[in-house]
């Protein structure tokens, strides 16, 4: 590849710059993020020897709500704390002079922003949920990364099982990891807000993405009501479509992994000409 788009110790040598820049700048801002838990807790535990005089701490499913807390927030704040500096002039021809191609800033930001700090997040927070359940004896041992959401007796032997019958659907929809690629996906949505809006970035971003998710519903409910009477009827003559249907619902995680990896190449795409392209 050529040096002047991507050189291997150029690049290592500004992404550990700009981690560390991100770290020093945001280190209370991350802090804060990653003891969500730990603040729920400790308010929960507060309140419940006020009221009725003795410590009781969150449960294991009931935790699961600060944790997901945590996610959204990481992904809506996190670009526009780290980045959103970029689309200021001064700020933003600063970063533009930095020793490094547009390439290797454009990677860098990836991984930082949307790979390596928000994992590492997660990872510090499930390790403090962790330390929790094993200091506070009225929770039971149970951490969030140890306890499962799906009912007792719903997943046997890697099947869904509902009232007996065992359903075609893929028991890979439990998996966490499935949803990594979801979870990247928003941080790139609202990386890419951070780039293009100047002032209110997270607001603006979380209104576009209301406004296109609307618009989505107009066409495909247009679309069904045009060729869904179509489909229907082939559905119901078809001889396969019994077997296709329970095909896709026994791979839907790779279908869903195929389908959020198509748009998380795309937005990769629009954010890298964002970078390309800008100017102060």
């Amino acid at each position: 590849m050529n040096k002047q788009i991507f050189d291997i110790k150029r690049f290592g040598k500004y992404f550990c710059t700009e981690l560390t820049t991100i770290l020093k700048a945001n280190w209370v801002n991350l802090l804060v993020m990653v003891c969500i838990g730990l603040i729920a807790e400790l308010t929960v535990g507060l309140f419940s020897t006020i009221f009725s005089g003795h410590w009781t701490g969150m449960p294991a499913p009931t935790r699961f709500v600060p944790f997901a807390v945590f996610l959204v927030l990481m992904s809506m704040v996190y670009p526009a704390k780290f980045y959103g500096h970029i689309t200021d002039k001064k700020a933003g021809s600063a970063y533009l002079m930095l020793p490094a191609s547009r390439f290797e800033k454009f990677l860098s930001m990836v991984l930082n922003c949307a790979v390596i700090i928000p994992f590492v997040s997660i990872a510090i927070f499930l390790g403090i949920d962790a330390l929790i359940a094993l200091i506070d004896p009225t929770i039971s041992s149970q951490a969030i990364c140890s306890t499962s959401i799906i009912p007792d007796g719903v997943l046997q032997d890697g099947k869904f099982v509902v009232g007996g019958e065992v359903l075609p659907i893929s028991a890979a929809m439990v998996n966490p990891f499935l949803y990594a690629d979801d979870f990247i996906f928003g941080i790139l949505i609202y990386l890419l807000g951070a780039l293009y809006f100047k002032k209110n970035k997270v607001a603006k971003t979380f209104v576009a993405c209301l406004i296109a998710g609307f618009a989505l519903n107009i066409i495909t409910s247009v679309l069904a009501v045009c060729f869904g009477g179509s489909f229907m009827d082939m559905a119901l003559t078809s001889d396969n479509m019994p077997k296709f249907l329970e095909h896709v619902l026994a791979h839907v995680g790779l279908y869903d992994t195929i389908n959020d990896t198509i748009f998380n190449v795309g937005i990769l795409a629009v954010i890298w000409n964002r970078i390309r392209t800008i100017k102060q």
